[in-house]
This record gives C-alpha cells, structure tokens and sequence, in this order.
C-alpha cells in the first residue's frame, strides 16, 4: 500500500468506536461541569416551591412543559398557523406496516412536489436522537423501517442552525430573546497534502462514529481534498454533542425579535423554550429569514453558554437564573389552573427516553457498520475486476 495511506483504516476507525461507551464518544464541554452545583440549586428550588416537578408548568401548551415525552409535531402543527414559518412535514403513525409508511411518504412528497434530501426524526426525541437525513427512495426506506416509533418527515432546509432561546413571564406583554446561538456540524478541511484519514486523527472519536456509520471507505479515506476544501463528517442528522456552538447574541435585532415574539404566540401555553432554526446565514437570520425546525421545552439550554468563551462559573449563572425563571413561570401559571406533571410520571419518561436512546445508539452502530461492509466489499469487488482488466491487458501486450 502506499506510505501515504498507511493510516487508520475504514475498519480501524469502526472498532476504534466499538471499544468506546457511546456516552463516552461525546464531545467534552468543560461547562458540563456548572451541572454540578446547579444540582444543589435545583433540591433549593423545589424546596421553596414545595414541588419537584413544578417546571413542567412553565409550558402549559406542551406536554410536560416540554421535559420529556413532548410531542414535536404537536408544538410544528400551532406554529405553522402563520405561513412560511414550518418547513412542509408529514407525520408518520408508528401503527403502520413499512411499506404502507413508505407509500404514504411517496404520497406525500408527489403531492407537495417535495423532492430529496428530506429529513427523518423521532416524532419525540432529543439531541439529535435518531435523526437522519434521506438522500433517495433506498435511504428513506431504510430510515423508516428503523423508525420503530412515530415519525416526522421533513423537507430538507439547507443553511446555517441556529439555536434561538426565548422567554416570557405570565402577564408581562412581551418576552425576549435569551440567547442565540450558532451549531456548526463537524468537518474537516483540506490543506491539499494530506489525505482525508490524515486529517481525520485530529477528531479521532467524532472520525470514529463517522467511519462507524458507513461514510467513508477505504479510497475515500486515501484521496486528498483540496486546500481550503470542506468535507463533512456527517451526513445523518445533526448530532449536537459534536458539534461547535459560537454566541450569536450580536445578531439580535428588533426585527428578529418582533419576529420570535409572533411565533412565540402563536403557540398558546408558551413561555419558555428554545427555537432551533435554520437561516440562508447570519445576515438571514437578523432580518428575521428563517425557518423554524423544531421547538424544545422548558429543559432546553441556551446554547450559547457552550461557546468556548464561556466559563464554568458565568455558565452555572446563566443556568441558575433559566431554571429559577422556569420554577416561577410554573407558580404563576399553576395560579392560573395548571397542572404540574407528577413526579412518578416524569421519571418514568425520563427513564423510557434514556433506555430508547442507548438503544438506538447500538441500533444506528449496527445499522451503518453493516453499510460499511457493503462498501467495503464492493469497493474490494472493483478492485478486483480492475486488477483481472489490467492483468488481460498486459498479457495482449506480450
């Protein structure tokens, strides 16, 4: 083989992954540690408020504030009443039989004339839990049998994410927004020397769950982008413990914020959350050009704490302010007739999603380890037939 390839190969990289815990294949973010006595502050919390659970108040328009087991087509459906907002979606019951669930997506794209990439995710999940982006009919027709439960179909949007956080007390006439910030997806770029396995060492456990779901082969890992050239290092969904979030709070306009305050109300029983959304790009987004993908509840964090100016103490205060605003936006609500969710409830959900989540890690590994073995064997197979066409050529020549 040639000095220039001996690197980490395809199958190296897939047991590199299989040897590291999934939790463990996390990118690390030092504000994780603000969690820490942020715990403290909770058991403070619920002390003074005399409920364990009284932030799931704070959303009395989504299901358990949107804590867990929440519904993201339920919180797409209310916002797609002002037009433009929502990317087209088609929500797929878990009670059907594959192929009546792949008929009804091909139904559906040839009547709104949606055409590939289109993105297929969990109708409840988080973090980028089994997200996937189908490139044709084979890709969308795997991602539905492995879809177990209810799914949404969307169209692709392409441009950059962002992640809007916005909050607003009972009775006050306005919210604001809290935090913006920018999720840049994993990538690596050409210096026009190296090959593409080279470049890859810099990130070896984000290049191993790359290498784990089938992305790059054998001769893609030896060719050599060029200088200044981006490759991507997924293609599946949008992984947000790999990626890099930078602050963005300079592009809050009075635009954007009389934009975010009409799509807040538009969801009745919304108060404290974040939006993520997708603009053509920054300048996009301060004119308020974007298009809503996904709400998350009152559990959700402003982003923008993980930029990597942020330290650990000004992360914990910004923690410690959302989840005290969280406890008495609930009070002020449960004032109003809301219903905290039940403790045993709740735990019973968090519970269900950490066990699904586990599961489709180890699921989504299987999955796109045997699609690198498909690539494998047929590159092997090429590899093979040119080496038989060059061995009949030379033996013509003599």
């Amino acid at each position: 083989m040639n000095d220039r390839c001996r690197q980490p190969s395809a199958a190296a990289w897939v047991r590199l992954a299989d040897l590291v815990p999934p939790v463990l294949r996390r990118r690390f973010r030092r504000q994780w540690l603000a969690y820490v006595p942020l715990l403290f502050h909770l058991i403070w919390l619920m002390l003074r408020f005399r409920s364990v659970t009284l932030f799931t108040a704070a959303n009395p328009g989504i299901a358990n504030g949107g804590a867990a087991g929440e519904s993201k087509s339920a919180s797409l459906e209310k916002l797609r009443r002002l037009e433009g907002v929502v990317p087209e979606y088609l929500v797929v019951p878990a009670n059907l039989e594959p192929s009546a669930r792949l008929r009804s997506v091909r139904q559906w794209m040839e009547c709104r004339q949606v055409s590939f990439p289109i993105v297929l995710k969990p109708d409840v999940g988080e973090r980028g839990r089994a997200v996937a982006v189908a490139r044709d009919h084979e890709e969308l027709a795997q991602g539905l049998r492995r879809m177990r439960e209810s799914a949404i179909v969307q169209c692709f949007v392409d441009g950059a994410e962002f992640g809007i956080f916005y909050q607003r007390i009972p009775g006050e006439p306005v919210g604001q927004i809290l935090s913006i910030a920018e999720m840049i997806h994993p990538t690596v770029v050409g210096n026009g020397h190296e090959t593409l396995g080279e470049l890859m060492r810099a990130g070896p456990w984000i290049a191993a769950r790359a290498a784990a779901q089938g992305m790059f082969d054998e001769a893609r890992l030896c060719s050599v982008p060029a200088a200044g050239e981006s490759v991507h290092l997924f293609e599946l969904g949008f992984y947000s413990h790999d990626a890099v979030f930078v602050d963005r709070r300079d592009l809050r306009t009075p635009v954007l914020e009389r934009r975010i305050e009409t799509i807040s109300r538009s969801h009745p029983g919304f108060f404290i959350g974040r939006f993520d959304v997708i603009a053509p790009n920054a300048d996009a987004l301060r004119l308020a050009r974007f298009k809503v993908i996904e709400l998350n509840g009152v559990v959700s964090e402003q982003t923008h704490i993980y930029d990597r100016a942020t330290g650990i103490v000004q992360a914990f205060r910004i923690l410690r302010r959302q989840w005290s605003n969280a406890f008495s936006i609930g009070a002020a609500n449960c004032a109003q007739g809301a219903r905290p969710t039940p403790a045993a409830v709740l735990l019973r959900l968090i519970w269900r999603r950490f066990v699904e989540h586990f599961d489709d890690d180890a699921r989504a590994v299987l999955h796109f380890r045997r699609k690198a073995a498909r690539r494998a064997h047929m590159h092997d197979h090429a590899r093979m037939a040119d080496s038989a066409r060059g061995e009949s050529g030379h033996e013509a020549r003599f």
